[in-house]
């Protein structure tokens, strides 16, 4: 089973970590990196954070181990489907 089938995220969650996805290029997708977010996604970093994808500071996110699990997941799925 996929990390992805195990960890549900809300919409806006998941759209907050696709932006993620797109934003970072994929040699960059790893523990510890940083990225900033809007004050209006919020709510959806707090909600990753409690998940345990993403550790919140004030203005960005810093993606954790499992967070960047997630990402290497979302590019295996994209490459299986393309």
């Amino acid at each position: 089973m996929c990390i992805r089938d195990r960890i549900k995220l809300s919409p806006g969650e998941t759209v907050v970590m696709t932006d993620v996805a797109n934003e970072v290029p994929p040699e960059n997708r790893r523990e510890g990196v940083e990225i900033s977010f809007d004050y209006r996604e919020s709510r959806h970093v707090t909600g990753l954070a409690k998940k345990g994808l993403v550790i919140k500071h004030k203005s960005t996110m810093e993606l954790t181990e499992l967070g960047a699990m997630w990402l290497r997941s979302r590019v295996v799925a994209e490459e299986g489907a393309g």
